[in-house]
């Protein structure tokens, strides 16, 4: 949690994600995996809305219910510059090339259906034009000259800066997208693919303003080989 950034990140193996804030201001704290899936389900049992958190001596973490009626104290953890360079990495990059909005739900049943039909979640994005309409295609592994696992998902809107969006084809996770598509709360997403000499890189992040594609949570991967 950075009251710098105003922003609360986590690196995980597979992919990064970054949710803004609006809380926490003077008081940032790291914490690892262990306590939080502790300090979650301690807060998952309140009746409060709010958790007041206040880091003392730099070194401790403080949080008491709104009602004053539970509180949590723990040590952090230091914090890691190798995952912040991680963001940052991620953050410098354009995402200029290539924009796909999609409808999220219909996007996570589509992987669902995938992963259910194959124990392979290597596979890759690609895309085709449907009646006139760009549409994202993803056909499992194991799916052969079947159409059975062949699926195509129509596109809300995109935007091709480099002209070669049918030429375009992305080795991914079907499970890391998933997991990134799970971590957004809004209907529409907007998918933004950067490419350089070295990496495809991806960004799916919440479209909280349609008419400035402002994002708010905001999730990072790199293709798979």
């Amino acid at each position: 949690m950075s009251s710098i950034t105003k922003t609360a990140f986590v690196v995980n193996l597979a992919y990064v994600t970054n949710i803004p804030i609006t809380s926490c201001e003077n008081h940032g704290f790291v914490i690892n995996t262990l306590v939080a899936k502790a300090v979650v389900d301690i807060l998952s049992k309140l009746d409060a809305e709010e958790v007041k958190v206040w880091v003392q001596d730099k070194r401790y973490v403080n949080m008491i219910s709104g009602d004053n009626n539970v509180g949590i104290w723990f040590e952090m953890s230091p914090g890691s510059r190798t995952d912040l360079n991680t963001l940052q990495r991620y953050e410098g990059k354009d995402y200029n090339k290539y924009l796909l909005v999609a409808n999220k739900p219909v996007l996570q049943d589509v992987i669902k259906a995938s992963l259910s039909l194959d124990d392979n979640e290597k596979t890759k994005i690609t895309f085709v034009e449907v009646n006139g309409e760009l549409a994202m295609r993803i056909v499992g592994s194991a799916s052969g000259a079947s159409s059975i696992n062949d699926f195509n998902i129509i596109l809300e809107m995109h935007q091709d800066n480099v002209g070669n969006i049918l030429e375009v084809s992305i080795p991914v996770s079907l499970k890391v997208i998933l997991d990134m598509l799970n971590k957004c709360v809004e209907d529409y997403v907007a998918i933004h693919i950067e490419v350089d000499e070295d990496n495809k890189y991806i960004r799916i992040g919440d479209i909280v303003d349609d008419d400035t594609m402002s994002l708010g949570t905001v999730n990072y991967t790199i293709s798979s080989k």
